[in-house]
């Protein structure tokens, strides 16, 4: 998404540096208390006790340096992007019942989106199922459902 911003604010010609303080600039005020945290976090992890006697540069690598901003990049995403626990996503899945005004399809569509972080492999389509059947908020439904018995697919049950 940001490379979108960078290109509609005729930014793709900027150099390295630049984009980085663009997209720092950008994370708003609780998302730079969390990169500038972490940062100093990695910097006292990096950083040997005996910091004064080491050089204050290391021989330079034959490896292509990464760029500040791809580095940027990469730590944000390791910062933002949750790592997902099955377990409390299942948690969650389970205790998903139709809300009042929600409706059915509404309901569905927000089953199938908790479950796929639920980790539930081939077993998807019968929990997704069975759920709507268990928190559907609309007695007349489950009846129904319930009535095609071991027939009922996911996709009849949407």
């Amino acid at each position: 998404m940001f490379h979108a911003y960078l290109e509609a604010a005729g930014g793709i010609d900027w150099n390295d540096a630049r984009c980085a303080s663009v997209l720092v600039s950008m994370l708003g005020r609780e998302g730079q208390r969390k990169y500038f945290a972490s940062a100093e976090l990695e910097e006292a992890r990096t950083t040997p006790s005996n910091a004064a006697s080491v050089p204050a540069f290391a021989p330079h690598s034959l490896a292509p340096a990464a760029s500040k901003f791809d580095s940027l990049v990469k730590q944000l995403d390791r910062l933002f992007t949750a790592s997902t626990n099955p377990l409390v996503e299942r948690h969650k899945f389970t205790s998903r019942r139709q809300l009042p005004g929600e409706s059915f399809l509404e309901y569905v569509t927000v089953l199938k989106e908790k479950a796929v972080r639920c980790k539930f492999g081939l077993m998807y389509a019968e929990r997704v199922r069975d759920q709507i059947i268990h928190g559907t908020s609309n007695s007349r439904v489950r009846e129904k459902l319930l009535a095609y018995g071991e027939e009922l697919s996911l996709e009849k049950a949407e």
